[in-house]
């Protein structure tokens, strides 16, 4: 099957996405974390509001980043959260 064939059936799944945005994002991590159970989600997740926060702060904190990929690490030391690490600390300086 070519690509082109798929083309309807992926836009049709693309727009069945919404965009989340940072206030509901930080209220869902604050509702997950009133479990106190800490996984790889979580963490993840935490990644992705610090990145999001450069939206307000038009800057990314990259050495918060390289601590929760730590964390990931530990967690799940698998190549996209080694790899993710690698990044982090390489722009914390």
């Amino acid at each position: 099957m070519s690509t082109t064939a798929r083309m309807p059936r992926r836009k049709e799944f693309l727009a069945d996405f919404a965009i989340i945005e940072v206030p509901n994002l930080e209220a869902a991590l604050l509702a997950a974390a009133a479990f106190k159970r800490v996984g790889c989600y979580q963490v993840e997740a935490a990644i992705q509001t610090v990145d999001a926060n450069r939206a307000v702060n038009e800057r990314i904190d990259w050495p918060e980043i390289a601590l929760l990929y730590e964390g990931l690490v530990q967690i799940a030391p698998r190549i996209g959260s080694l790899v993710g690490r690698a990044v982090a600390l390489a722009q914390a300086g």
